[in-house]
C-alpha cells in the first residue's frame, strides 16, 4: 500500500476543509504548507490591487517565504497537493 501525504496551503481555510477531508478519505498524513509571515485580512482582500496577495498572484516571482520546508517528502509514495 502506497504512503500517502496531503500538503495544503490555505491562506483563508477553505483549502485547509478540502485537504483534510481529501487525507481522512486518503488515508493520507497532513502538511500545512505555511508562510512564515501569516496573512492578514487586509492581506487578503482581493478587491484591493495593493494587498499582499494582490501583489503576488500579479506578479509571479513573488512568492512568500515559508516557515517550514521539511515535510519529508521523501517518505511518502504518493502526494497531493492543495492551493
Amino acid at each position: 500500500m502506497a504512503k500517502r501525504l496531503v500538503a495544503y496551503f490555505s491562506a483563508s481555510g477553505v483549502t485547509k476543509k478540502t485537504a483534510e477531508q481529501v487525507a481522512k478519505a486518503a488515508g493520507a498524513d497532513l502538511y500545512e504548507i505555511k508562510p512564515k509571515t501569516p496573512y492578514t485580512k487586509a492581506d487578503l482582500n482581493w478587491m484591493d490591487k495593493k494587498s499582499r496577495s494582490s501583489v503576488e498572484m500579479a506578479d509571479k516571482t513573488i512568492r512568500p517565504e515559508l516557515a517550514d520546508t521539511d515535510a519529508h517528502i521523501e517518505n511518502y509514495d504518493e502526494i497531493l497537493v492543495g492551493a
